[in-house]
């Protein structure tokens, strides 16, 4: 198993590239419709927040959604 840091980084490393996806993805976009998503575990331990873009691919003429969270 790798170690802690090497974990981190590469972790890093696709995050970025995650985020560069998006931004391509909704740079095209004219208008953006969020939608969020908030809830918790059972007793309240663990808490998540869910983010959700909603478009218009301009290219193909689709509607689409990226989840985030």
């Amino acid at each position: 198993m790798p170690c802690d840091q090497k974990i981190t980084k590469e972790t890093a490393e696709v995050a970025e590239i995650l985020r560069a996806k998006i931004r391509d993805e909704l740079r095209t976009a004219r208008r953006i419709n969020l939608t969020t998503d908030i809830w918790s575990m059972k007793l309240g331990v663990h808490s998540f927040f869910g983010l959700t873009a909603h478009f218009v691919n301009t290219k193909d003429r689709r509607r689409e959604s990226l989840r985030i969270g």
